[in-house]
Parts: structure tokens; C-alpha cells; sequence
């Protein structure tokens, strides 16, 4: 979470995802050792360990109380009881975060569409209420990578600048 689009050690409910397993490297820190399988960043940043399923296969976790699903080779879901299901895409060597639904109709839906240096950023955050658009969020990137500002789209063009951000030189 270093990394992140929206500076360091910053969790956002769009920041969760799912990860290969690592632990903390003691020689080389800024480096974890891989491990087998998969873990999921939650919310709160914290890592939690998956266990090994295959397409269609889905485990009930008592102590975090969600549904984590592998859904197919290039999606898995983490559902939160019957009111909230959250789909992740799989990007290179992670799944990231691509919808959110609740049982209300009520859905997030997030897109990549920012290209630096071979990678894909989240560009956009859209809001819906079944099939109506109630808002839709379009994020400017700086040079590092990082959320400059974040804009109200109205009908295709950006209509009004909601926030902007600076940063130093620790992001």
C-alpha cells in the first residue's frame, strides 16, 4: 500500500484486492517473499489469507464473516452476507477490485483506463442505482502516479472539480 494510487499507507473501500501470499523479508524489506496462494487487502489494509479453491468453488470465512468465490480463472468475489458482493479482475499477477453490488440494486463500477509505463491506474468510479447513473467520478493522475483530482462527469465531459491533492516528497 505504499504504492498506492491515492499516497502512501491510504486504505480507500477501492483499494481492497487480492494478492499472491508474501511475508516480510528481514534481508531485503522492500522486497516480501512469495508464498503459495492468495491473500485479500480488505478495507481496513489488512492482509487475510485465502484458501485454495477452484473455478466455481466458494468458502464461508466465520471469523471475517464473508464468502470469498473463485468465480473463474480471472474473477473471484468476496460477498459480504446477502447484501454485498465484491468482484475483483485479474490484472498481472492480482485480482483488482472491478464492481461492487448491493442486493438493493445499488452498484459501484470502477475502470482502468489511465496508461503510465505499462500499467493500468483507475481512472474512473461510477455510481448506480439499478441501471441509472447517479454519479460518475474521473480521476486525473499525476507523473508519480498518484490522485491529482478527482472530477464530476456529466454527460461525458468533466463538469465540475470536486477535490485536488498535493503531496510530498513521502507521497
Amino acid at each position: 500500500y505504499d504504492q498506492s494510487i491515492f499516497g502512501a499507507r491510504w486504505t480507500t473501500p477501492f483499494s481492497s484486492k487480492i494478492v499472491q501470499r508474501s511475508q516480510y523479508n528481514e534481508k531485503n524489506p522492500k522486497e516480501n517473499i512469495e508464498l503459495k496462494g492468495w491473500e485479500y487487502i480488505g478495507i481496513d489494509g489488512r492482509p487475510i489469507k485465502l484458501r485454495e479453491l477452484k473455478a466455481g468453488q466458494s468458502f464461508y470465512d466465520e471469523i471475517e464473516t464473508f464468502t470469498y468465490t473463485v468465480v473463474s480463472d480471472d474473477i473471484r468475489a468476496i460477498t459480504f452476507g446477502s447484501n454485498e458482493s465484491r468482484y475483483y479482475q485479474k490484472y498481472k499477477n492480482e485480482f483488482r477490485l472491478v464492481s461492487i453490488e448491493r442486493q438493493n440494486g445499488f452498484s459501484v463500477g470502477l475502470r482502468y483506463d489511465h496508461r503510465i509505463d505499462d500499467e493500468s491506474y483507475l481512472s474512473d468510479i461510477i455510481f448506480k442505482q439499478d441501471q441509472n447513473i447517479l454519479a460518475h467520478l474521473a480521476l486525473k493522475l499525476n507523473q508519480n502516479k498518484l490522485v491529482d483530482e478527482i472530477w464530476l462527469v456529466k454527460d461525458g465531459q468533466l463538469k465540475r472539480q470536486l477535490s485536488a491533492y498535493v503531496y510530498n516528497d513521502q507521497a
